[in-house]
């Protein structure tokens, strides 16, 4: 039910944008350890198995991260298909448990919440079932196996809190230098609004000054001419 109605994302991996030729290196080194090992662990089954199983993973991360990741309920039903998928590809030879690490990648790209935690123990499960041992250690020790899947999903879930929280202080961060830098934009608008405001004031002043000076000039050069014509109405 947790993994039915997840909060979607569909984002890149918490650590940066997953490069998309990690998949497919983790699983070719899978396949070359799994056909190293064959003789120990799985002695009847035929390398083409192994390659046909590389193959068919290959057009698988193709698919997810052309479309598969990018659709909601398309994204859900892949994780499990593949989280089973994993577990069978363990069982098979535990070396694969070097390729299932990547679903804890799948997860934080798609799931948050309680989603993400269900998501997290899927994919510990078939991490879990490889280092304890493929099938046989889970049926001789399932301790064992319990343990182990409690450190991997301590393990896991602790670094993608910490991640998801780094994550969220650098978005507070970023948020916090692009308000600081927008309100830079508006005080040098305003700052620049005031200087133009000064400038005009400044120069309707320097007018009213000269008009000033104007009105002084003429009404002084006005008072003279009447003095000189009250002189000369006098002396007639």
């Amino acid at each position: 039910a947790g993994m039915a109605l997840p909060a979607w994302r569909a984002e890149p991996s918490p650590t940066g944008p997953l490069p998309r030729i990690l998949p497919a290196v983790m699983l070719a080194l899978a396949t070359m350890l799994c056909l190293g090992t064959a003789a120990l662990f799985t002695p009847s089954t035929s390398p083409a198995t192994y390659l046909t199983i590389f193959a068919g993973g290959l057009l698988y991360r193709w698919w997810w991260e052309e479309r598969g990741v990018h659709e909601r309920v398309g994204a859900v039903l892949a994780f499990a298909a593949h989280c089973l998928a994993c577990v069978g590809l363990v069982a098979l030879n535990p070396m694969y448990g070097f390729y299932a690490f990547i679903g804890y990648f799948d997860a934080v790209r798609v799931f948050t919440g309680r989603a993400l935690w269900v998501a997290i123990v899927a994919v510990a499960s078939s991490t879990a079932l490889s280092q304890s041992g493929g099938i046989h250690g889970l049926w001789t020790s399932p301790p064992l196996f319990a343990l182990v899947l409690a450190i991997n999903v301590a393990l896991s879930g602790t670094m993608i809190t910490v991640e998801k929280r780094r994550e969220e202080a650098v978005a507070r961060r970023e948020e916090t230098v692009a308000r600081l830098e927008e309100a830079q934009r508006e005080n040098a608008a305003l700052q620049a609004r005031l200087l133009t405001q000064a400038r005009e004031s400044g120069i309707l002043e320097e007018r009213a000054r000269l008009s000033r000076e104007i009105h002084d000039t003429v009404a002084q050069g006005l008072v003279g001419v009447i003095t000189q014509l009250e002189a000369l109405q006098a002396h007639d």
